[in-house]
């Protein structure tokens, strides 16, 4: 029973949170955290995924014409497991050659790998995906920290005007780690042992690293005001900036010093004395930066136009194709509003 002898049924579920909130006319706040953990379905070297999570939100008046606020909000995850590369390798790989007639192991509790001339071939039993399962040097851990933060300032000089300004900073990176070693196997009882150190048995670090950052600023004011209860007016304008950069940083390392420890320092040499290590690389980016504006006018709600537009441009065309302006009108009549139809309401 391979299923049963890889994973199990049952696996653990724990959650912790924790919040506050409270204030008073002045000052608002809330904060909440929290705590999870989950063990995955893997049986001899169980898979274990943790998070933890934080926001904190205020808002306070400065005075009777200024109001701040702040959010923050902060995640980090840990998934650690045992395998190959990733964790659907492992499980995709697991099924394949996993024929019931063969056992994982033999009687001296060596590992079942390669049959010689079963099926006229090297039968490579389970893929060799139950041996990573069951070596613990073959560790994997793939972590995520995502931190968001948003202050806005909030001004009233006058009734009806509104001035908002809010900055938002977001930093995320995802951080991989796969270890492979190599592993012996027997093709049968008390036959020699054999090394596989090819594809799945490789002596291999890898690590990557991929960075994100991201900034936007928003300014943007709108004024209202009414006239006689019947003429509605509000007019808004602003900007906005947008910013991000990503980068990408991997390494993967041979013949490590270490089966049991996984850092680059420990990368050793070949046969020819020289160090076994590759390096790659990537970063991009892109820039937004818009103006925008809306003109809005009814009459006692009945009869309604606006009028809008905005003035756009952004890194992602080639330089002399970036801007554009892009207009928008429209025109409206609430019938519903008008008193011949108020017989036809209900309906």
């Amino acid at each position: 029973d391979w299923w049963h002898m890889l994973y199990k049924d049952q696996h653990p579920v724990q959650q912790h949170n924790i919040s506050l909130s409270g204030g008073s006319k002045a000052i608002r706040y809330f904060v909440s955290g929290g705590y999870d953990r989950q063990t995955g379905i893997m049986k001899q070297n169980p898979d274990v995924f943790r998070k933890y999570n934080l926001r904190s939100k205020i808002d306070f008046n400065v005075n009777k014409w200024i109001k701040f606020s702040n959010n923050t909000a902060f995640y980090s995850s840990n998934y650690t497991f045992v395998g190959v590369d990733d964790v659907q390798n492992a499980i995709t790989y697991s099924s394949a050659h996993a024929l019931p007639i063969f056992p994982m192991k033999n009687p001296d509790g060596s590992w079942i790998y390669k049959l010689k001339d079963f099926f006229n071939s090297d039968y490579a039993v389970g893929n060799g995906r139950h041996i990573a399962y069951g070596e613990s040097n073959n560790k994997n851990v793939n972590q995520k920290t995502d931190f968001a933060n948003t202050s806005e300032l909030t001004l009233t000089p006058v009734k009806g005007l509104d001035i908002v300004g809010n900055f938002t900073y977001r930093f995320h990176q995802n951080r991989i780690t796969n270890r492979k070693t190599n592993f012996t196997y027997r093709r049968y009882p008390g036959a020699p042992l054999e090394k596989y150190d090819t594809g799945a048995g490789l002596d291999e670090l890898s690590e990557t690293f991929q960075t994100y950052n991201y900034y936007s600023a928003n300014v943007f004011a709108t004024y209202k005001h009414t006239w006689n209860d019947s003429h509605n007016f509000q007019i808004m304008a602003g900007g906005n900036y947008e910013n991000q950069h990503q980068k990408n940083v991997g390494a993967t390392g041979n013949y490590l010093l270490a089966e049991n420890m996984a850092d680059l320092a420990l990368v050793g040499t070949n046969a020819d004395g020289a160090a076994v290590m590759k390096v790659t690389g990537g970063q991009s980016e892109y820039a937004l930066l818009g103006f925008f504006g809306r003109i809005n006018y009814d009459y006692k709600g009945k009869y309604l136009f606006e009028l809008s537009g905005r003035y756009d441009g952004t890194s992602r065309f080639a330089e002399g194709h970036r801007w554009g302006m892009f207009p928008a009108g429209s025109l409206g009549w609430r019938i519903s509003e008008e008193p011949f139809f108020a017989p036809a309401k209900d309906v």
